[in-house]
C-alpha cells in the first residue's frame, strides 16, 4: 500500500503541536500577561472582558485582525504596481502600512488575553502563532522607517516579507479555530425539552450550589448536561457545558448573581444566560422553569443565535416550525429579560449592559415582523395595522427609558410602562395573529419559519458588524 504524502503544512503544525521545547516560553508568556492583569487589580476585569470580546458576542481577536491584514495586502498590491509602473503615488502603501500597525496592537493586545486560557497543543501553536506575527508587525514597521529615509526598494522587500509572514500566522491562527476549536462555542444548543419536563425535586436542591440533571435529546441520541441553582423560592436553569472551552458549570459556584465557571472564571446571568464576564462571548443556553407540587420542571428558553445552530439531527428540526413559533421563543426570550431588569436594584452595574440588550432584542424583532412575518400573514389576518402602530409606540417607549438611564427618579416608572406595553403587544400577537396565521398551508407556516428564524440571526449580525466598523473606524481615527 502506497502512503499518501501529508500536506506539508499539516506536517509542521503537527511538529509544532509536539514540540514539548516551547513549553517553558509559552508558560513565561502566558505567566507574564496574567502577571500584568493581577497587578492592574479589579480594574483588569473589564479591560479584559473588552479584549475577550464578551461584549461583542463574538471572539475580538480574530475580528480585529482583519485591519492588519487588510491593510497589509493593499500595501503588498500597491508596492507590486508601484514596481510594474501602475501606481504612482508611493506613500499609499506606507499610508496602508500604517494603519495595519495600529490594527496589529489592537489584534495582538487581545490575543494575549485570549492566549492565557489556553493549554497543552494549543498554547504551543498560539506561542509560534504570536511569534510569526510579531515578525510580520517588526517586519513592517522597519518598512516603513526605511520608505521614510527615502529608501523605498528596501521597504517594499521588507513589507513584502511581513505580509508573507502574517500569511503563515493566520493560517495558524485559522488551525487553532478551525481544527483545535478555539473561541467557537462549545455549549450544548439542543432545543430540548420543548414542554415542561421534571427534573428534579426542589427539597433535594441545596441553596446557592449548582446541581447537574440531564435531559434526553432523541433527535441527537445524546444526554444534555444542564446545571440547576436554586436561589431563595426561585431555580434556574442553565446548560451545564460552559460556551468559552467545555467546562463544567455544574462544577461551578454563584457569585452576584452569575454562575463562574470553574476551570477559566467565565461567568454567566443565572436568569438569562447573558455572559457577565469573560473569556466567554457566546451566552449558555437558557431554561424556563416552574415549581409545581414541590417538582421542578423545565423547558428550553430559546437565545440569539439558536435559529442557526444545533446539535446533530436536532438542527433540522426547529428549522420546520412556523414564523408564529419562532416569534413567540423570541416573545419568550425577551419576557425573560425584562423579567431580569425589573428584579435587579437601580444601582446594579449589570443593569445599562442588560437594558441596550433589551432595546436591541425589540428593534430586531419590529424589524423582522414588518420585513418578514407580517407581509405574509397579513392576507389572513387585520391585525398587522394595529401592531406596527404598537411597534412605533414601544419603539419610543424603549428609546427614552434607554436615553434617561437606569439612573434617573423616573426610569422605574417609565420601564414598568414599557414592560406592560411589551407584554400587552406579545399577548395580542399570540391570541389573535399567530392563531390566525393557522390559516396558511402548512408548508408555507414553515417556510416562513425558516424565514423568521434566518432573518434574526442576519439582523444579529448586521447589527454586531455594524458595532465593529465602528470600532474600527475608532482604531483608523486614532491612528491619523
Amino acid at each position: 500500500m502506497v502512503k499518501k504524502a501529508r500536506n506539508p503544512a499539516a506536517r509542521l503544525v503537527r511538529r509544532i503541536e509536539r514540540s514539548r521545547e516551547l513549553d517553558r516560553p509559552g508558560y513565561e508568556l502566558s505567566r507574564l500577561t496574567t502577571n500584568a492583569a493581577q497587578l492592574a487589580g479589579r480594574g483588569a476585569k473589564p479591560v479584559q472582558n473588552v479584549l475577550h470580546g464578551s461584549w461583542l458576542g463574538h471572539p475580538l481577536h480574530p475580528a480585529l485582525v482583519t485591519l492588519p491584514l487588510g491593510a497589509w495586502s493593499v500595501a503588498f498590491a500597491l508596492d507590486r504596481g508601484r514596481e510594474l509602473g501602475w501606481v504612482e503615488n508611493e506613500d499609499a502603501a506606507g499610508s496602508a502600512i500604517g494603519i495595519g500597525l495600529a490594527g496589529a496592537a489592537a489584534a495582538m493586545t487581545a490575543g494575549l488575553a485570549d492566549y492565557r486560557k489556553v493549554q497543552g497543543r494549543e498554547r504551543r501553536t498560539g506561542l509560534v502563532h504570536a511569534a510569526i506575527n510579531t515578525a510580520a508587525t517588526a517586519l513592517h514597521a522597519l518598512s516603513l522607517v526605511e520608505r521614510r529615509r527615502g529608501r523605498p526598494a528596501a521597504g517594499r522587500a521588507l513589507s513584502a516579507a511581513g505580509w508573507l509572514a502574517s500569511l503563515a500566522g493566520g493560517y495558524l491562527g485559522g488551525h487553532l479555530v478551525y481544527r483545535r476549536r478555539i473561541g467557537v462555542d462549545h455549549a450544548l444548543r439542543s432545543p430540548e425539552p420543548r414542554a415542561f419536563v421534571r427534573v428534579a425535586w426542589l427539597d433535594d436542591l441545596p441553596e446557592g450550589a449548582p446541581v447537574k440533571v440531564r435531559i434526553r435529546d432523541e433527535g441527537a441520541q445524546q444526554d444534555v448536561p444542564i446545571a440547576l441553582v436554586r436561589e431563595g423560592g426561585r431555580v434556574h436553569a442553565l446548560g451545564a457545558r460552559c460556551s468559552h472551552l467545555a467546562g463544567p458549570l455544574d462544577k461551578g459556584w454563584v457569585r452576584d448573581r452569575g454562575l463562574v465557571c470553574p476551570w477559566h472564571g467565565s461567568r454567566f446571568c443565572l436568569s438569562s444566560g447573558r455572559v457577565m464576564d469573560g473569556p466567554a462571548t457566546a451566552p449558555q443556553p437558557c431554561y424556563q422553569t416552574e415549581i409545581r407540587d414541590g417538582a421542578v420542571l423545565l423547558r428550553r428558553l430559546p437565545q440569539p443565535g439558536d435559529e442557526a445552530q444545533g446539535t446533530g439531527e436536532a438542527q433540522s428540526e426547529p428549522q420546520e416550525r412556523s414564523g408564529a413559533e419562532v416569534l413567540r421563543e423570541h416573545h419568550d426570550f425577551i419576557r425573560a429579560l425584562v423579567a431580569e431588569i425589573a428584579r435587579l436594584p437601580a444601582d446594579d452595574p449589570e443593569l445599562p449592559g442588560l437594558l441596550k440588550l433589551v432595546v436591541s432584542e425589540l428593534f430586531i424583532h419590529d424589524t423582522v415582523e414588518d420585513k418578514v412575518y407580517y407581509p405574509v400573514v397579513r392576507r389572513v389576518t387585520g391585525e398587522v395595522p394595529a401592531a406596527r402602530a404598537e411597534h412605533q409606540q414601544l419603539n419610543e417607549m424603549a428609546a427614552l427609558c434607554l436615553r434617561i438611564g437606569p439612573e434617573a427618579a423616573d426610569f422605574p416608572k417609565r420601564f414598568a410602562a414599557l414592560r406592560a406595553g411589551v407584554e400587552g403587544h406579545f399577548r395580542s400577537e399570540e391570541d389573535n395573529m399567530f392563531r390566525d396565521a393557522r390559516q396558511l398551508p402548512a408548508r408555507r407556516r414553515a417556510a416562513l419559519g425558516r424565514a423568521v428564524a434566518q432573518a434574526l440571526e442576519d439582523e444579529r449580525e448586521r447589527r454586531n458588524r455594524k458595532g465593529l466598523l465602528a470600532l474600527k473606524l475608532k482604531l483608523i481615527a486614532g491612528r491619523s
